[in-house]
């Protein structure tokens, strides 16, 4: 693979420094961002955080202990939380009362599943919200979660739920009309709207029985992308549908593999003629978990991928991905998309390190430095 340098940006020489040493969590519209209440066996409280100064202002506690994640900003300004106690049970769902964010009332209760991140849930632009449950280790023998891994959906900016689907966790022989994952699932590692084509895709995974992309909007309902099984046999391609978050663009989807069964690829999914390729040279050096795209100035669209061992990757033309920062340690970073400043947030857990230096004050508790990847204009 050839690399093109572009004019506008270098990706040899991105700037790194410390920024928040808080745990970012979305971006409000008004450009300040809510961050991770932290840390366990205290009252759960959602944090706002001024982007010019750093400054944290608690603008909510939860009268009982909880922790609460912010997941996603609705089209009304209103804020969808995902409340749990520790350790992993009682997951729900929470949603503000208005757009100031001082009151939240509890809208889907969701026991021992939850979404996987905020990759998990996400609203169409007509308002529809869709939800994916994923069923860990720590809930499989549970009797909320034993039988079926649900996707929720919301018609009313998220006040209100109800089911859309269920995939079932048994062996079955009839989903969608077809056999479909042998064993049944128990992961939907992601759920994103794709505006090109107005409906939402639908990751799951992990075996190749379990891993199938499908999009589903109201009219069209549920089309296949691609999946690990068919026929009865297991096909070889099954790994490279396990995605875990999704890039869109006019001709083509991106994402990075979640696991080891096919290895680790960046791949490339052609619209048109539904041709799957790699985009890296060779395997990534992790599991990759969450990535988004920027905008740069010039029109151009990069995005990013990272990777379980300290990797950033990047692709600028949809075609390939190069390295573009490389940090020591692991961890699974997770990404927040400063559109005001044109910077992507890095932030996560691990013993993550740059230039031999722990980019962490206190990963016990899930407080990271943030650190910008600037883009340079020419």
């Amino acid at each position: 693979m050839k690399f093109i340098a572009i004019p506008f940006y270098d990706f040899t020489k991105p700037i790194i420094t410390p920024k928040y040493d808080k745990n970012v969590a979305i971006q409000l519209p008004d450009g300040d961002f809510l961050i991770n209440s932290e840390p366990y066996g205290l009252p759960g409280r959602v944090d706002k955080l001024d982007r010019f100064t750093g400054e944290v202002t608690t603008i909510y506690t939860h009268s009982t202990v909880l922790r609460l994640t912010p997941m996603e900003v609705l089209h009304d300004g209103n804020v969808i939380l995902l409340a749990f106690d520790y350790p992993y049970n009682n997951h729900r769902l929470y949603r503000s009362t208005d757009p100031t964010l001082t009151n939240f009332e509890e809208v889907l209760y969701m026991g021992h599943t939850k979404p996987y991140s905020k990759h998990g849930i996400s609203q169409g632009e007509d308002g529809t919200i869709l939800c994916g449950e994923y069923i860990g280790s720590y809930a499989w023998n549970k009797p909320d979660a034993n039988t079926e891994c649900k996707v929720w959906k919301s018609d009313d900016n998220g006040s209100n739920w109800d089911v859309l689907y269920a995939f079932r966790r048994n062996n079955h022989a009839d989903q969608f009309g077809d056999e479909l994952m042998g064993n049944g699932i128990q992961h939907i590692h992601v759920i994103e709207y794709d505006k090109y084509t107005k409906s939402f895709w639908i990751g799951t995974g992990d075996s190749d029985r379990e891993s199938s992309l499908w999009r589903w909007n109201e009219s069209e309902g549920f089309n296949l992308i691609g999946r690990g099984y068919a026929d009865g046999y297991e096909i070889d391609e099954g790994q490279y549908y396990r995605a875990i978050s999704l890039e869109f663009y006019p001709d083509s989807v991106m994402w990075g593999m979640d696991g080891f069964l096919a290895g680790t690829w960046i791949v490339r999914y052609d619209r048109e003629s539904g041709e799957l390729t790699r985009t890296t040279e060779k395997q990534t050096d992790g599991y990759m978990f969450y990535s988004d795209t920027l905008r740069l100035k010039g029109g151009n669209d990069v995005s990013f991928f990272s990777s379980t061992s300290g990797t950033i990757y990047g692709s600028y033309d949809r075609h390939n991905s190069h390295v573009v920062q490389e940090f020591e340690g692991t961890h699974r970073t997770r990404y927040v998309h400063n559109k005001f400043d044109n910077e992507m947030l890095f932030t996560g857990q691990g013993d993550l390190k740059l230039d031999g230096e722990p980019i962490y004050t206190d990963s016990i508790n899930f407080k990271p430095r943030i650190i910008p990847l600037k883009f340079l204009s020419s």
